[in-house]
């Protein structure tokens, strides 16, 4: 969108993919990524996030059909939620993809799940967690607790010459 920050992206996208590709080895071949599209699965991440310790940030991300918000007058379909709280592992809840094996029951069920996981004590990061609290609020009603780290918030923290997002508000809210 700015061109004056379209080298520092190529950059950066150079280093993460040298980071990546050392050794010849494939970074996500020993990824446990788990899509949870069953209600046993999500038993399994419930019990998994019931291990979680206090001090652990769950990460959390939404997906979704687009960059407005309910509140920015959007139609706005949460596709599912991604979550990462260990090296090599993420797990993610299937909400509205097209999704033939996602029946009304596990829909709901994991609806209900994603709520629980919005009001729980369980420390919270994100990538752009204001984004994620406004489609939060809007599509389930919830405002997130124990947000306590954004990506987004701490990149500008740390140099703050490329740019803002809101992150001076972001900031005095965390």
């Amino acid at each position: 969108r700015w061109p004056e920050y379209q080298k520092i992206i190529r950059n950066d996208l150079a280093e993460a993919i040298k980071i990546a590709s050392r050794n010849g080895s494939d970074p996500l071949a020993r990824a446990n990524l788990t899509i949870v599209n069953q209600i046993s699965l999500l038993d399994d991440l419930r019990a998994a996030l019931a291990k979680v310790d206090n001090s652990t940030i769950v990460w959390f991300d939404f997906e979704t059909n687009g960059l407005k918000t309910p509140f920015q007058g959007a139609n706005v379909a949460i596709g599912g939620m991604a979550l990462c709280w260990q090296d090599n592992a993420a797990w993610y809840v299937v909400l509205d993809h097209l999704n033939p094996e996602l029946n009304p029951v596990q829909r709901g069920t994991a609806l209900e799940f994603i709520r629980w996981f919005l009001k729980s004590d369980l420390p919270k990061g994100g990538q752009n967690i204001k984004f994620d609290c406004l489609q939060s609020e809007g599509c389930f009603g919830i405002r997130p607790r124990r947000i306590v780290a954004d990506t987004m918030l701490l990149s500008h923290l740390i140099d703050p010459s490329r740019g803002t997002h809101g992150e001076e508000k972001l900031a005095l809210q965390v």
